[in-house]
């Protein structure tokens, strides 16, 4: 049988980190996070097959995208950052207004609260909006991205990569 093990590495030709699993000396795939989700690309030597142990196989597999997503700073809100309280669509919306009652000098800008939809005007993230751009309040463009982004550590790296 033969033996499998894991490395990482940056290639130069690829965006980020990658995993790398070898079966013996040879590399049998990498694993890559692109376009939002995970990828395998084997590599095998032509006309030639090997027997892998498959439970070790999927335990390496798992162990490679663990360590990825912690060391990409991936989240399950990375792939799907959707709050399942919002549509997709109720999603951007909140998104936009978020980054945009971020931004400094918002007080007085009641268009970013009054644009909103009217079925969204009641939720927690909108509330927080208004407190923003009507009242002043900074933080409470803070804590509207944690809420949308269910209070992932960095919710302004999810915000703007969505």
């Amino acid at each position: 049988m033969k033996k499998l093990s894991l490395s990482y590495s940056s290639p130069p030709d690829r965006e980020c980190l990658v995993g790398d699993i070898f079966v013996d000396n040879n590399q049998f795939a990498e694993i890559r996070y692109q376009n939002g989700k995970f990828e395998l690309l084997t590599y095998l030597p032509d006309d030639e097959h090997w027997e892998l142990p498959l439970e070790e196989l999927i335990e390496l597999l798992q162990e490679a995208k663990s360590s990825l997503e912690s060391r990409l700073e991936i989240s399950k809100i990375d792939s799907n950052p959707y709050s399942t309280e919002f549509s997709r669509e109720d999603w951007h919306i909140l998104k936009d207004a978020v980054i945009k009652s971020s931004k400094a000098n918002i007080q007085g800008k009641y268009e970013i609260f009054d644009t909103l939809p009217h079925h969204l005007r009641g939720c927690n993230v909108a509330n927080l909006i208004y407190k923003c751009v009507y009242l002043g309040h900074k933080k409470s463009a803070r804590k509207a991205a944690e809420v949308l982004t269910n209070n992932t550590v960095n919710p302004w790296v999810i915000l703007d990569k969505s």
